[in-house]
């Protein structure tokens, strides 16, 4: 089965998953019932007003979203992904050319050597943002 957004859904995601016609929303874990996926839920409300009491599990509703998979890692329509070295590199020249005109251009094209230096300023600037050593070849 998949949510939404067309994340698999497995056993041991935590997962949001409501009804289209009850107005309820169910907060809980996925576990494989006989006849299928199921929930464990821990919180529920309907329209809009917490239950203080509710089923201590249900069935999936129509729209379930994945919130962060059995791993720990969360599905990227939840979370905003990592920016890359390109990323880092187009921020910094964005910024840089609104900022200080003159810096961006020494930048882009050393003077003496014509070297473009972004590329290498994004990289030391994108593994000291990831917490990378000096020594971590990723980038």
């Amino acid at each position: 089965m998949k949510d939404t957004f067309g994340v698999d859904i497995e056993p041991g995601d935590y997962i949001l998953s409501a009804s289209t016609t009850r107005g309820r929303v169910k907060l809980g874990h996925a576990y494989e019932g006989r006849n299928g996926l199921l929930m464990r839920i821990d919180h529920s409300a309907t329209y809009g007003e917490r239950e203080t009491t509710h089923p201590k599990s249900g069935q999936l509703g129509l729209n379930v979203v994945v919130l962060r998979k059995a791993d720990g890692t969360i599905p990227q329509h939840i979370g905003v992904a990592p920016p890359s070295v390109d990323d880092v590199e187009s921020a910094l020249r964005h910024f840089m050319a609104h900022q200080n005109y003159d810096q961006h251009k020494t930048l882009e094209r050393d003077e003496e050597t014509g070297e473009n230096h972004y590329p290498q300023v994004a990289r030391d600037f994108h593994r000291e943002l990831m917490g990378r050593d000096g020594n971590d070849d990723a980038s």
